[in-house]
């Protein structure tokens, strides 16, 4: 449902901008992205951390023209995580894997306004969707099946895109999202806000239309 109420938003955007994209195209770009998550969560007085591994995996957004110098972008990002309990550096338990889904909304500024060179900035916020994470280490630990509470936040971009023909571009990005997500361990009910904090580093290609 979460996911439905994105898509109707994409399509709103897709129509305030129909009369726009007759003067700039609308920009329909595939990621591979690179995460790398900065945050860090201890957990109790010893030092026990909560960490989370680097992962590359994809994205899709749409790039609405709101005006010569302004865009809007919807994306989604389909990210994916390890997570562990580490003790000074170490890793003494395995979290198991969640997948991570950004559904970002951003304005963005072009200050050259969208030629063969796009250089450009943005914010605005996400909704994120969770997994949860589970293994054989948290049953050992009597902690359970660990849930995540969607949540929105705030989130930044910057990037450039370079023009290889008047349709087809490479796109470099790179993004921020505030992402700090309430989580629950289901067999105590213990909760912890979850530091993750994650950069996205993207390489694009961009087809404008």
């Amino acid at each position: 449902m979460r996911t439905v109420r994105f898509a109707l938003v994409l399509g709103l955007l897709a129509v305030a901008g129909a009369a726009e994209a007759q003067r700039a195209p609308f920009q329909l770009t595939a990621w591979g992205t690179y995460t790398h998550f900065s945050g860090s969560t201890v957990t109790d007085s010893f030092g026990t951390q909560v960490a989370f591994r680097d992962s590359f995996r994809p994205g899709v957004s749409l790039d609405v023209p709101l005006g010569h110098l302004l865009s809007a972008e919807a994306s989604a990002f389909f990210l994916q995580s390890r997570g562990a309990l580490t003790f000074r550096g170490q890793e003494i338990a395995s979290l198991g894997s969640a997948t991570i889904t950004p559904l970002l909304l951003l304005v963005q500024l072009h200050p050259a306004g969208r030629g063969a060179v796009d250089p450009y900035v943005g914010a605005g916020g996400a909704y994120t969707l969770f997994d949860s994470f589970a293994s054989a280490d948290l049953d050992t630990l009597g902690i359970g099946r660990v849930s995540l509470e969607d949540t929105f936040s705030f989130a930044a971009c910057a990037g450039v895109r370079f023009a290889l023909s008047d349709a087809v571009g490479l796109t470099l990005d790179g993004r921020y999202v505030h992402l700090r997500p309430d989580s629950t361990a289901d067999a105590t009910g213990v909760k912890l806000e979850l530091d993750m904090r994650p950069f996205l580093a993207s390489v694009g290609l961009s087809l404008r239309f």
